[in-house]
């Protein structure tokens, strides 16, 4: 990517959506997508990259979003508040928000800012993230912004055929720029071994009931232990994790399968149709019918 990027400057100020209706900004965007609506069965893939410019005060709150977000701001400055934190992303600065998380952004003076922005979904998405230790939410101080630009301008060039063989590369450049990241975290703590494994088991075979003290003493452990690992790692409980790797699940078969709400009730594991109903609408405000419609 060239070091200033070119945008086109005949863009109109308009009216700020989310302020009083006489404050102005003017902003200058260009952004490529794959164009679909729904996840693709790929472990990882770019939705989009975005590249923008704005000038004059802006902010923006973002609602459990679908997409885990790569963002930089090489000109400028933006606040970040999220999980109860502030952060000032400037700089050579990279910021990793994964999925669901709510957040918001606002500038910090007046000054234009430049904001580089890349759009991860994929199946595997949340898995890969926590693998790699990018789930933390603190910025990753690079050298240099030229490995992230330089991939995300391949990305962008990629997405503009929309084809899938061009879509295995951009997501294999999207893999080596995660990885990249990765080994840029100072004090980098791989997660344990085993971790990956259980995460493996307990977000498959959901026919069968996990019995977790079986399973703590197939590896020579007890039960607590696996819990305070899955806790300090992840957040969650085991229990909490299979959950979630349940209901990922769900909502992929509701999106990219014609079975019916009994066979994928089924095919989870739950006793009833009614039971998998009532959790999946717990979960996601809509029940499966309703989430498959939309």
């Amino acid at each position: 990517m060239p070091k200033e990027l070119k945008i086109p400057l005949d863009k109109p100020q308009i009216n700020h959506p989310l302020r009083e209706p006489s404050a102005h900004y003017r902003a200058e965007l260009i952004e490529r997508a794959w164009g679909k609506s729904v996840i693709e069965p790929l472990p990882l893939y770019p939705h989009a990259v975005e590249f923008c410019r704005h000038y004059g005060k802006w902010w923006c709150e973002n609602e459990k979003s679908r997409f885990a977000f790569v963002i930089s701001v090489p000109e400028g400055k933006l606040r970040y508040r999220l999980d109860g934190r502030s952060i000032t992303l400037e700089g050579n600065n990279v910021l990793i928000i994964p999925r669901r998380m709510k957040f918001r952004f606002e500038t910090i003076d007046d000054t234009v800012y430049k904001k580089h922005v890349l759009y991860l979904l994929g199946v595997n998405v949340d898995e890969i993230l926590e693998t790699l230790n990018l789930t933390s939410m603190q910025p990753i101080r690079l050298s240099s912004l030229d490995f992230l630009n330089n991939s995300l301008k391949t990305i962008y060039d990629l997405l503009g055929e929309k084809t899938p063989q061009n879509m295995a590369e951009a997501a294999g450049t999207t893999f080596a720029l995660l990885n990249y990241l990765a080994a840029n975290i100072r004090q980098y703590e791989p997660k344990p071994q085993l971790l990956n494994i259980l995460k493996s088991r307990f977000s498959n075979e959901f026919n069968s009931r996990i019995d977790l003290e079986r399973t703590a003493s197939e590896f020579g452990i007890n039960s607590k232990t696996i819990t305070r690992m899955f806790k300090k790692h992840l957040g969650l409980t085991p229990s909490e994790f299979r959950r979630n790797a349940r209901n990922e699940y769900a909502r992929r078969l509701l999106a990219t399968t014609t079975l019916s709400i009994k066979e994928i009730a089924d095919k989870l594991g739950y006793s009833s149709q009614f039971h998998f109903s009532k959790e999946f609408k717990q979960d996601n405000g809509a029940a499966p019918s309703e989430y498959r419609k939309s």
